[in-house]
């Protein structure tokens, strides 16, 4: 074998990385091939055995290399370090360099006698014999090149631990998520409450268009935003389920759960995020609110919810027209009214 693809194997053995295993396979199937290919001339020389054996060595490195390559990709990190070291061995087998050494009979001819002791390197530097019915043959050894392949085992440590933690922080910030959700979900029914009460005060059908139009979209996304709530929570169920069922097995290693349980985060977490807190319909219940108020002939209560809704800035122009504004409490000039207002700030 090539002293740059055993070097590339044993690289690729230290650093657990199976991206190049597939073509150094294919490269492993061209040298056996090239061994075949070397029977024919090698035949007559009685060394069959040798290039037979060095075939079937190659064909375990292959099969060992596939074996090394599936227990790496599905987290096997005990049973992949074990096989890399069943490949290590294989591979120190293969560190020394084959050797042809000619061998002439005591009674050879003069040109067989001067070939006797040289030593080749390739099949393909072996000169042809160099008459009929020679009695010549082939030794074929291999020098030992004292070549030992080490495998790095720190690269195959358990990793469950570490899995272990990551899997209860995914899990974590899914319930963070949850609960977020279920505010969400207290909210929308206490919109779906105040949507109730304006149908059973007024007939809504009886609004002018304009707050017709309002009243109806406000009634339809207030459906669709609980069913969205709902899908979430279905799938962050789902979840839940997958990852007690890991905890529960100790599944931990295995690669598949592994990426199945990080899509499935990513997943949920960003569905989550992106309506939950970013469109979330907010502006619902300001509508509802100006209905509300008008129907049920409490303007006031309109006004002042309006001082704390950030979508209308505060209501600065009602404040300027039916209120006094005060920098501090002291301001006021009414001692009662002061302790009152202190009272409640405070408790």
């Amino acid at each position: 074998m090539k002293t740059d693809l055993k070097n590339r194997i044993a690289d690729l053995l230290n650093k657990n990385n199976t991206e190049e295993i597939d073509s150094i396979c294919t490269e492993l199937r061209e040298e056996q091939r090239n061994l075949t290919e070397q029977l024919d001339k090698l035949t007559e020389f009685g060394q069959r055995e040798y290039v037979f054996r060095r075939h079937n060595q190659i064909e375990t490195l292959g099969k060992s290399l596939y074996r090394f390559k599936q227990l790496s990709e599905n987290g096997l990190s005990k049973e992949a370090y074990q096989e890399a070291q069943n490949i290590s061995r294989l591979l120190s087998e293969f560190a020394g360099t084959v050797v042809y050494k000619w061998v002439a009979e005591p009674n050879a001819c003069d040109r067989c006698r001067s070939l006797n002791g040289m030593t080749y390197y390739s099949p393909d530097d072996i000169p042809e014999k160099p008459h009929p019915n020679c009695k010549c043959r082939l030794e074929i050894t291999t020098q030992n090149a004292s070549q030992t392949f080490y495998v790095n085992a720190s690269v195959y440590e358990d990793k469950t631990q570490e899995t272990r933690e990551e899997i209860n922080e995914m899990k974590i910030e899914i319930e963070k998520l949850e609960q977020k959700a279920e505010e969400n979900l207290k909210e929308v029914e206490k919109q779906e409450k105040l949507i109730k009460d304006i149908e059973n005060k007024i007939d809504v059908n009886t609004l002018p268009p304009e707050e017709k139009r309002q009243f109806d979209e406000v009634k339809r996304a207030t459906i669709a935003h609980k069913e969205n709530i709902l899908k979430i929570k279905k799938q962050n169920n789902i979840f839940f389920n997958i990852i007690d069922d890991v905890i529960t097995t100790k599944n931990y290693y295995k690669r598949s759960i592994q990426d199945g349980i990080k899509s499935l985060f990513k997943d949920c977490q960003y569905k989550a995020e992106q309506y939950l807190i970013h469109k979330a319909p907010k502006y619902q219940i300001d509508i509802l609110g100006h209905l509300y108020s008008i129907k049920t002939d409490m303007p006031e209560a309109w006004q002042a919810y309006k001082i704390a809704s950030i979508n209308y800035k505060n209501n600065t122009e009602y404040l300027q027209k039916n209120a006094n504004v005060y920098d501090t409490i002291k301001n006021i000039n009414d001692e009662k009214l002061e302790k009152e207002i202190q009272e409640r700030l405070f408790t």
